[in-house]
């Protein structure tokens, strides 16, 4: 049985090979049908399986056979292929085959480990998720139940509840407004630019805090400046003093009376 696939490595553009593009072509056809370092087919085979002209595969077998002193490996002359069998025309040998399977395992193994790392590093991280606590009592029969009667319903709708929590547990991270961002807000509330910028300079001021503790919600916190600054005009109002009649002038008595 062939093997699945082939990796070609991009070298291939630079090398002496890719003067000759139909022979490359055809070559990495061979490379994609060997199994091991090896092509025992027919040239009518290949032909087949590739689609390409025999004339062409033929042509590209016979570069691929003879000597090549520009390539950069010396083994065999530069050869890509040697035939299995001197007596007959088909069935071959891919030059270096082992050199480059053992270049392809080495990036394989290096892909493998960074893949097992990366899983490590997302399961400690589900570790010190607050959706890696220990499911309760009564959820953990519940579950048990379902696995019993369907597994498969039961792994989708714990992964459903998995991702629910872990969003509702994860605070979404504080972005600090810039002032026309402010200023959009404060014309939603009915607010002037002027305590925008306020409101703005206040909490830039301050690290984006309020009291103690790092600010959660810049337009909630807006909406309680707004509620305070209302609050305090109407004290404002309400502890002005009022004029006697002998402080007020003619002018304010007829206003008053009309």
């Amino acid at each position: 049985m062939n093997q699945l696939y082939a990796r070609v490595f991009t070298q291939i553009l630079d090398s002496s090979l890719a003067d000759n593009w139909q022979a490359r072509h055809v070559f990495e056809d061979m490379l994609k049908l060997t199994h091991n370092g090896i092509l025992d087919m027919t040239r009518q085979a290949i032909a087949r399986r590739t689609a390409v002209p025999i004339e062409v595969v033929n042509a590209a077998i016979d570069y691929l056979e003879a000597p090549d002193p520009a390539s950069r490996d010396p083994e065999e002359e530069g050869r890509r292929l040697l035939r299995l069998d001197p007596h007959r025309d088909w069935g071959w040998t891919i030059v270096n085959w082992e050199k480059y399977e053992g270049i392809r395992s080495s990036a394989d193994q290096r892909a493998q480990a960074r893949e097992r790392k990366r899983r490590q590093r997302d399961l400690r991280g589900q570790e010190k998720s607050p959706s890696a606590l220990p499911l309760s009592k009564t959820e953990s029969e519940a579950e048990s139940e379902d696995a019993g009667q369907n597994v498969t319903c039961h792994a989708e709708s714990r992964s459903g509840r998995d991702n629910s929590a872990a969003k509702a547990a994860s605070p979404q991270k504080f972005i600090r407004p810039n002032i026309e961002d402010v200023k959009l807000e404060t014309a939603k509330i009915g607010l002037p630019d002027a305590e925008a910028e306020k409101f703005h300079n206040f909490y830039e001021s301050n690290g984006w805090r309020v009291g103690k503790n790092p600010m959660r919600s810049w337009r909630h916190a807006l909406i309680n400046w707004k509620i305070r600054n209302e609050q305090s005009s109407e004290n404002q109002r309400s502890s002005a003093p009022v004029k006697s009649l002998r402080e007020m002038s003619n002018a304010e008595i007829l206003l008053g009376a009309i």
